[in-house]
């Protein structure tokens, strides 16, 4: 387990020295959010991240993007969707929330939505929304929402996988990548406590089924590669 915490905080090192901060702030706030953090892990978190805020305040000193062109971005790519909603979830949400209501209700990329969803429900905005997904519609109040790390389902499930993995770091990673990626699709609505077992399973197995076909792949392409962005359900 301690391997896995080292090897994290290196690969957010890694991160800043090479200037992508954005990254390093995510999987920060990710590992922060977590239901367990080792007493001498989490001040090396807290610290890292006031480095990562500190650089990125200078940076949007050169250039911050306006709120109208975060929500321009919502118009443009998946990819280009998800790096303007992981921005706009680091604002206060109350100015543009009919341009947020209007992107929700016309099949927006689904992980970029999870980011806003979350962070409607986090800013505890206290406002109606139609959610539109696989031809589906959810219609929900986004202050009756449970954020992704407050919900006691996804920390009994994330510790689930704790217990399950934790002596092999890099399946724990990859599987903990899964299980959030997995909540955020999940939203508006939440995991239960009664999910969290066969999810924690589920995930566990992906990341066996992943590992596999990356060791499959090996000899034909000289490498192997898995996603943890795998829908599951």
């Amino acid at each position: 387990m301690q391997d896995y915490y080292e090897e994290m905080l290196k690969e957010i090192r890694q991160m800043m020295a090479e200037g992508q901060l954005q990254e390093a702030a995510f999987t920060i706030r990710k590992e922060l959010s977590m239901p367990y953090i080792p007493a001498d892990v989490e001040p090396q978190l807290k610290e890292l991240q006031q480095e990562v805020q500190g650089r990125l305040a200078d940076a949007r000193e050169v250039h911050e993007p306006t709120m109208e062109e975060l929500l321009q971005g919502l118009k443009g790519s998946q990819k280009k969707q998800l790096s303007c909603a992981y921005a706009l979830s680091e604002r206060n949400l109350r100015s543009c929330l009919t341009e947020i209501r209007n992107y929700l209700s016309h099949d927006p990329c689904p992980e970029a939505a999870g980011l806003l969803i979350n962070a409607l429900a986090e800013q505890e905005i206290a406002e109606e929304f139609v959610f539109r997904k696989n031809g589906l519609e959810y219609t929900f109040w986004s202050d009756a929402v449970t954020p992704v790390a407050q919900s006691s389902g996804f920390r009994l499930a994330m510790q689930l996988l704790q217990q399950k993995l934790q002596k092999e770091p890099a399946q724990l990673e990859m599987g903990r990548s899964i299980l959030i990626h997995e909540a955020f699709l999940e939203l508006p609505l939440s995991i239960s406590e009664e999910e969290a077992a066969p999810l924690a399973e589920q995930v566990a197995e992906r990341v066996e089924e992943l590992l596999h076909a990356g060791q499959t792949r090996q000899p034909e392409t000289g490498h192997g590669s898995a996603s943890g962005s795998d829908k599951i359900r």
